[in-house]
C-alpha cells in the first residue's frame, strides 16, 4: 500500500532557495527506495516548502511513515548542503504532518 505523508517545511531566514538547492533536495529524495513520488511546492516569500511523498508502506504503521518521510527529509537537506559545509545542519524548524492512505 503506498501511504502518503504531507509535510511542510518552514525555514528561518535567510532561506537559501535556490535552484540548485531545490534541485538537490528533490533528487535526493527521489533517489530514496521508500518513496514512490513526489510533490513539491516552494513559497519563498514565507520560507515555506510543502512536500507530498507517497511511501511505499505495506505493513507497518502510520508512524513508520512518518518516521521514514522525517529521516528522507533530514538527508536530503543535507545533501542539498553539500560535502563542504560543515557543522550546519538543517532540521525541520517546524512542521505540519499529515498522513493519509
Amino acid at each position: 500500500m503506498i501511504q502518503g505523508i504531507g509535510i511542510e517545511v518552514t525555514f528561518e531566514p535567510p532561506v537559501p532557495f535556490t535552484d540548485e538547492w531545490l534541485d538537490a533536495v528533490y533528487i535526493s529524495l527521489e533517489k530514496n527506495m521508500a518513496i514512490v513520488s513526489i510533490d513539491m511546492f516552494v513559497d519563498e516569500a514565507t520560507g515555506k516548502i510543502r512536500f507530498t511523498l507517497g511511501i511505499d508502506n505495506a505493513f507497518e504503521s502510520e508512524e513508520f511513515s512518518e518516521d521514514v518521510a522525517r529521516d528522507a527529509m533530514e538527508k536530503a537537506f543535507a545533501d542539498a548542503a553539500g560535502p563542504n559545509v560543515v557543522n550546519e545542519k538543517n532540521e525541520l524548524t517546524a512542521s505540519k504532518v499529515a498522513v493519509f492512505a
